[in-house]
């Protein structure tokens, strides 16, 4: 159905191969909405709120999110590049965790200072992207390229990290107890302390 933007809530409704770049939508809801094959591109959100929804195949790049809202929302097989994740809204006490990615692409994308505790980012391609200050514990990175992205006093306390790669950590400088890492790419560990390993 085509997305009626008189409208400030929308709930259970599906929404199909919908081109809505370059749009403004401002303190709209979102309630177990799917969206497929839509686009999304430098489209404004103004403190909207999405409660379990789902975007599949969409293009979403340089979305504005300043005051949005998440829970238990789900990104797959989407581009998100360049979208600023640190201007969404995130509540103290949570119920859910606000977004999780799959088979999604996140370059440039910035989480700087996010809670995304038991977050999934899985399988998707984060590179040059800013984890700075997030909370990363418990959370799902596997199969992911975090290619030239920052991790700086970020939380990675029981983080999955088994089949990601090109992540550069520097564990004097980030909590990394209980975090699950695979081999090869584990050795960066010891690079970033400036042992040499022949």
């Amino acid at each position: 159905m085509t997305l009626d933007r008189s409208l400030e809530k929308f709930e259970s409704q599906q929404f199909e191969n919908e081109d809505l770049s370059y749009e403004e939508f401002n303190e709209k809801r979102f309630v177990e909405c799917l969206f497929t094959n839509c686009n999304f591109t430098e489209t404004t959100f103004f403190k909207c709120g999405f409660v379990d929804c789902r975007f599949h195949d969409c293009t979403l790049g340089m979305i504005k999110l300043d005051g949005c809202t998440f829970s238990n929302t789900h990104f797959e097989a989407s581009s998100l590049r360049g979208v600023n994740w640190s201007a969404v809204s995130t509540p103290e006490i949570r119920l859910y965790c606000p977004v999780t990615f799959s088979n999604c692409m996140l370059d440039y994308a910035s989480f700087f200072g996010m809670n995304l505790k038991q977050t999934r980012i899985h399988g998707c391609m984060a590179r040059n992207a800013d984890f700075r200050e997030a909370d990363l514990s418990e959370a799902d990175l596997t199969h992911t390229d975090f290619t030239d992205s920052e991790f700086d006093q970020t939380n990675l306390t029981g983080a999955d990290l088994r089949d990601a790669k090109n992540y550069r950590i520097d564990v004097t400088r980030n909590k990394i107890k209980k975090a699950h890492f695979s081999m090869p790419e584990a050795m960066s560990l010891l690079y970033m302390l400036g042992i040499d390993i022949n």
